[in-house]
């Protein structure tokens, strides 16, 4: 990540307000090498998100956001909420005279960026989007597609096998947690169609060369972030996982994996 240009810190926040302090802090301390710029998307938070948001804004510099109110009753579907959220910073930073949007979840998920996983990015430059790693094993499945490790949506075979009578645990077991594999932290930069795990870095043009998508033509959910990588690589910008980029470990998604 060189820039001499600020950086821009985007994600969406929904009922984040236990955790999004923290959070914002801890990414604020990992990107101590840039001025950040922030733009954070709010809707339908039950909590004090809003609250904690308002207060960051008059703590820290450059700290926006925005509140798009309550989204559900309008759109029912999670991915179509999130999609929404999502392509709003796309257009925020399209007027952004920065050369890095740095996408980020505020859910706690990141609890373990630092700057040494921030500066390791600066090892190679031949990349557009380069997306977090865990210490543990890698949990962000649906929104994964790499050639030899997982190349289809894992939920639509999971929802197949849960139609014709299998558990939850059952088909989770079979078809989800056998792709939540560990990245060694010395391995080789992992090229991939797609992935996001929470905590990524794109360069500006690559991202806002794309748009979520939420929705299969057929109305079915998926993950919005699968149609935006696979747009930014159609239009030749190259999307990597770094294996130091560790945003964070075990969570409840992978905590009983070990």
């Amino acid at each position: 990540m060189k820039t001499d240009k600020p950086v821009l810190v985007v994600g969406p926040v929904r009922n984040c307000a236990k955790t999004l302090r923290d959070d914002v802090l801890r990414i604020r301390l990992a990107l101590q090498d840039y001025e950040v710029h922030w733009f954070l998307v709010e809707s339908d938070s039950a909590d004090k998100s809003i609250k904690v948001l308002e207060e960051l804004s008059k703590e820290i510099p450059n700290f926006g956001f925005i509140s798009l109110g309550y989204l559900e009753q309008h759109y029912p579907q999670r991915t179509v909420r999130l999609a929404i959220a999502r392509n709003r910073y796309i257009q925020e930073a399209r007027g952004r005279d920065v050369d890095y949007v740095v996408a980020a979840d505020f859910d706690g998920i990141n609890n373990a960026i630092s700057v040494e996983a921030i500066r390791s990015c600066n090892e190679r430059d031949d990349w557009d989007v380069v997306c977090g790693n865990q210490d543990g094993p890698y949990y962000d499945v649906w929104a994964l597609r790499a050639k030899g490790w997982l190349e289809h949506d894992v939920w639509v075979v999971a929802d197949n096998l849960r139609a014709n009578g299998m558990s939850l645990e059952e088909a989770m077991k079979q078809e989800v947690y056998p792709y939540m594999r560990r990245v060694p932290l010395d391995s080789e930069w992992i090229k991939v169609e797609s992935a996001y795990s929470g905590f990524t870095i794109y360069k500006k043009q690559a991202l806002i060369s794309a748009e979520h998508i939420p929705l299969y033509p057929d109305g079915r959910e998926q993950c919005e972030l699968v149609p935006l990588n696979n747009k930014i690589r159609e239009s030749g910008y190259k999307i990597f996982i770094n294996p130091r980029l560790v945003s964070g470990g075990l969570n409840d998604y992978t905590r009983g994996l070990v």
